[in-house]
């Protein structure tokens, strides 16, 4: 299991939000390998906290990016009406 205390929500939480495709970009921002990626969020095997630091920053950057791109989409659909 997990050593970090993740404070806002545990890592099926966090996986939760991950939409398909998502790990890719994941991949993408942390370099880490895709199957490296799947096993720590379903907790098959363990990794060490680098690795662990890498994965969770980097899907932190891609689900803050994902939700400002919600965002200025809801603004652009404000203007609309």
């Amino acid at each position: 299991t997990l050593n970090i205390n993740y404070n806002i929500m545990d890592l099926q939480t966090i996986k939760s939000k991950i939409p398909h495709g998502g790990y890719n970009e994941i991949v993408k921002l942390s370099g880490i390998n895709k199957i490296t990626i799947c096993n720590f969020f379903n907790e098959k095997k363990a990794v060490t906290p680098k690795i662990e630091n890498k994965i969770l920053s980097a899907t932190a950057k891609y689900l803050k990016g994902l939700q400002d791109q919600r965002e200025k989409i809801a603004e652009q659909f404000k203007k609309i009406q």
